[in-house]
């Protein structure tokens, strides 16, 4: 799951926000997560051009990928 995450591209225009995202914060519902194949019930964004791994069902970041 991480190798998957850490191996796509960054976004052309990744999202920015001012807030920190730290594990265990809940992301916006307007925020588009992309699914994990092999970890279904995960997904990943690049926000601040770090890659989060997120809980699909709660939206709680469980993960900042470097």
């Amino acid at each position: 799951m991480i190798g998957y995450v850490r191996n796509q591209p960054l976004p052309q225009n990744p999202i920015q926000v001012t807030e920190l995202l730290p594990a265990g914060s809940r992301l916006p519902d307007n925020l588009q997560l992309t699914p994990i194949p092999d970890a279904q019930q995960y997904g990943f964004i690049v926000v601040n051009q770090d890659r989060l791994i997120v809980d699909l069902a709660t939206r709680r970041v469980i993960m900042i990928v470097d």
